[in-house]
């Protein structure tokens, strides 16, 4: 009888902290009303006592199979929220990414204009219109130079030298590209070598940011040695400290807006028109006895659309 007035007030004050558990929680808790087995029941007819016990029991059991499953059920919606972030983070990544490949096009398409550009050296070489056609100049100098009088003193000889580390400063900015040369196997000196400067990133700079990398304009006294060093570049890649440099092509601001512009001419029937040397042509066909046609203006390609 001890045992069971023990057992029976461990019930009777498990009840009462449940009651005080269900007080405290946040947003009210609904425990339904727990009803005695009714087998249970008519054996505890006869003794009140162990009725109550019983039924507090059951409480209790109640009790924490309700506080169990708002556990759980708040613990899928924790999963379910985490799940939600994490997708949200997936896309917030795919967007940054995206935007900065736009913002590595936006470098190349806006910042070049930088380099100073010389406007007397464009040479426009279109011809008078006689008899409905449009005729250009067979000089071959002036096929090889496009928009330039003669090749040797312009942007035309420029190149661009991307995803260089800033710890290559250790070098001088000329001593850079006479090693990548030598990488290359080239007979590269430092009398080839026009102007070698740090092309300027405005979009860094405005936003405060830091980057590891810089890219190098690099313009040549020769167009024989830009066009060399473009062909070999692939090998430089092969020395421990360029395999992550890029060489391409210089494009000015205004060449890739007039190429841009000179495309309306496939409309036309033109077979191509492109960009090298940062000059554009156009050609009627394909053929590779067909001669290319430097492009010099936006009145020129207006001029050529009627000439085909």
């Amino acid at each position: 009888m001890r045992n069971f007035r023990h057992y029976y007030a461990h019930a009777s004050a498990l009840s009462v902290t449940n009651k005080k558990n269900v007080e405290e929680i946040d947003g009210h808790v609904e425990i339904p009303t727990a009803t005695m087995n009714p087998i249970a029941e008519k054996y505890t007819n006869n003794d009140p006592l162990l009725k109550d016990y019983i039924q507090k029991l059951v409480d209790n059991l109640q009790f924490e199979k309700t506080r169990s499953e708002n556990y759980l059920a708040k613990n899928r919606q924790l999963k379910d929220k985490v799940s939600q972030l994490e997708n949200e983070i997936k896309t917030l990544k795919l967007k940054k990414e995206r935007l900065e490949e736009i913002n590595d096009k936006l470098q190349r398409d806006m910042t070049l204009i930088q380099i100073s550009q010389k406007s007397n050296a464009i040479n426009i070489n279109t011809q008078a219109i006689a008899n409905g056609s449009t005729t250009v100049s067979d000089d071959p100098a002036t096929h090889n130079a496009g928009n330039c009088i003669n090749g040797d003193d312009d942007d035309s000889n420029c190149i661009i030298v991307k995803g260089l580390h800033k710890n290559a400063l250790a070098s001088s900015l000329p001593g850079i590209i006479l090693d990548m040369g030598r990488a290359m196997k080239l007979k590269l000196t430092k009398d080839d070598l026009k102007r070698v400067t740090i092309m300027k990133r405005k979009f860094y700079e405005r936003h405060n940011l830091e980057t590891d990398t810089m890219i190098l304009i690099v313009q040549f006294h020769k167009l024989d040695m830009k066009v060399d060093f473009l062909k070999h570049k692939e090998k430089c890649k092969k020395h421990p400290a360029y395999t992550s440099v890029n060489v391409e092509d210089y494009v000015s601001e205004n060449t890739y807006n007039l190429c841009q512009y000179a495309k309306i001419l496939k409309t036309y029937g033109y077979a191509a028109v492109y960009w090298r040397n940062n000059c554009v042509y156009a050609k009627k066909t394909n053929s590779t006895d067909c001669k290319e046609i430097p492009i010099h203006s936006r009145s020129q390609v207006d001029v050529l659309k009627f000439s085909i």
